[in-house]
């Protein structure tokens, strides 16, 4: 039993003490003052005649006095086991109480610590195209969701909550930012995920009937532009909120002053006429004054067409790691 002696009393020649921490023990002293003993347990003492003892490693409260005064300890076996074998941790159960390491500028973190907010309820595996309840904000995949809502189900798998009587899918939205960090946390996850899209795609493209020959076309046509909504198309529905997306950092030059919002989270497909838009319409809260801006990378001026995802792989491609950093200044003619 573990306790806290404070006193010691003695029966006859024998005595019982202990030490902080320690299992209390039965030791013969020879002293003939001991005051009395107390510990710090459920075993009390209820009158002056009751007094501690130890019986087959387990502690017992004796009375000569009334016989309901008497109590004992329970016996734990567990203790007693470890205790006789000397268990040490091995390096499974090290491992297992790893919770996370700081080694410079690294932060180590066990995957399985992560596991419970990156997969799916429905089907316990990693999101795919994640999706998140706008209602409660539990993060699916969006085909487990779907198929979900087809069963005629509309309410939150996880809460419970109804979503929509009629429409839950339009109350839900990609969470890109929860897919990137499953991505960047999960190794080789996206080179598998695209491998397995453009399979589909192909497998999908031959029970159609469509030509094999017809990928190259869709290839040399990707460049063309296209516009993004026709007359009769939704306008909600064409986001693009499906794009990787990508950090830019804008910085003022040329004597402007900076921006009050000057690092962005935009798709990789934006272009550098809509950044200039978007100083125009902060500087002088009109954007088709956009043409007084341009906009640098690494001091060299970057074209109205570029899209942020040209400029990094040709302008910044030896520091993707890095925050893309674009600096705007007044246009000049030269």
């Amino acid at each position: 039993m573990f306790g806290i002696a404070r006193e010691t009393i003695r029966l006859g020649n024998i005595a019982i003490t202990s030490v902080t921490q320690k299992l209390l023990g039965i030791h013969k002293l020879g002293l003939e003052n001991c005051r009395g003993f107390k510990v710090k347990s459920f075993l009390k003492l209820r009158c002056s005649y009751c007094y501690f003892i130890r019986v087959n490693g387990r502690m017992h409260v004796e009375c000569k006095a009334s016989p309901r005064h008497k109590a004992r300890e329970p016996f734990n076996t567990k203790l007693l086991w470890m205790k006789r074998n000397a268990v040490k941790p091995t390096v499974e159960s090290k491992k297992a109480d790893f919770k996370y390491e700081i080694t410079g500028d690294h932060f180590l973190l066990p995957l399985r610590n992560v596991n419970p907010q990156i997969t799916c309820p429905i089907c316990n595996g990693y999101f795919v195209d994640a999706t998140t309840v706008i209602e409660c904000v539990h993060t699916f995949c969006r085909s487990c969701l779907l198929k979900h809502f087809e069963e005629g189900d509309n309410t939150c798998p996880a809460c419970h909550i109804e979503i929509h009587q009629c429409y839950p899918s339009q109350y839900v939205i990609f969470d890109r930012t929860m897919q990137d960090i499953v991505y960047k946390l999960v190794p080789g996850m996206w080179e598998e995920e695209q491998k397995r899209r453009k399979e589909f795609e192909k497998m999908k493209a031959i029970e159609s009937g469509q030509a094999v020959g017809d990928e190259v076309n869709d290839e040399n046509t990707e460049g063309e532009k296209k516009p993004c909504c026709e007359e009769n198309d939704d306008p909600s529905t064409k986001h693009k909120r499906n794009q990787d997306m990508v950090t830019v950092c804008l910085k003022p030059g040329g004597g402007l002053s900076a921006l009050p919002r000057n690092i962005l989270r935009i798709s990789e497909y934006v272009t550098v006429s809509t950044l200039k838009r978007y100083v125009a319409l902060v500087f002088h809260n009109d954007a088709k004054r956009y043409s007084e801006f341009d906009f640098f990378c690494n001091n060299e001026l970057m074209g109205r067409d570029f899209t942020l995802k040209f400029i990094i792989l040709t302008r910044w491609r030896n520091r993707q790691k890095e925050m893309l950093q674009l600096t705007f200044k007044p246009h000049v003619d030269y």
